[in-house]
């Protein structure tokens, strides 16, 4: 799904695998990895950021590593080091504004929120954060950067379709992250360029 929403159109993916093995891990991530250098697109890869670290050497299409709080926490100071050195940006998930504020002490290259909406994709234990926390979200993430920096992008995960991804992005995101509003789409295409048409229609209206 990586490599085929890439070829329909979108430049920003990320590979998510779970509980995969390490040797279908490498092969999933150098094949993303060759179809996003292709395109001239922007692969983070979820979670598995030894790997990241380890494919980036040779495989220019992996732009960044995207993390989980609990990932985030089982770090060190050793590994932080090693990403910020590879030159691999680092986005961050947060559910509540104590992850918020752990997540913007590293300075990530972008906070992802949510999920704003209910989402069968993942188990969340709290309930969604809604479009008004999304709001005042993105008051704080566009608002923490330091005066020479620009402001961090907020990603607005959770439940997202092009209606939704529309009042998103008029309330503050960037740019949402979707999974089955692409995959369970009769036409994964039209569904991609609808969400590309939507985002841009919110960004217009902030």
């Amino acid at each position: 799904w990586t490599v085929r929403c890439l070829d329909m159109g979108a430049r920003l993916v990320q590979l998510r695998l779970k509980n995969t093995p390490p040797d279908a891990l490498d092969e999933s991530i150098a094949c993303c990895a060759a179809a996003a250098h292709r395109h001239g697109a922007h692969l983070f890869i979820n979670d598995h950021w030894q790997a990241a670290l380890r494919h980036a050497r040779q495989a220019p299409g992996i732009y960044g590593v995207h993390l989980g709080q609990d990932d985030v926490q089982a770090l060190d100071d050793a590994a932080l080091n090693r990403l910020q050195a590879s030159g691999l940006r680092l986005g961050i998930s947060s559910q509540t504004l104590w992850q918020l504020a752990r997540a913007l002490h590293l300075r990530p290259s972008y906070v992802a929120c949510g999920p704003v909406h209910a989402t069968a994709t993942k188990d969340v234990a709290l309930p969604p954060v809604g479009e008004n926390s999304l709001r005042f979200w993105a008051h704080i993430v566009h608002g923490s950067a330091a005066p020479q920096h620009p402001p961090l992008p907020l990603v607005a995960i959770g439940g997202m379709n092009a209606e939704r991804a529309c009042r998103a992005a008029a309330a503050g995101a960037d740019s949402v992250a979707v999974v089955s509003a692409i995959t369970q789409a009769p036409d994964p295409t039209q569904a991609i360029a609808a969400l590309q048409q939507a985002i841009a229609a919110g960004l217009e209206q902030r």
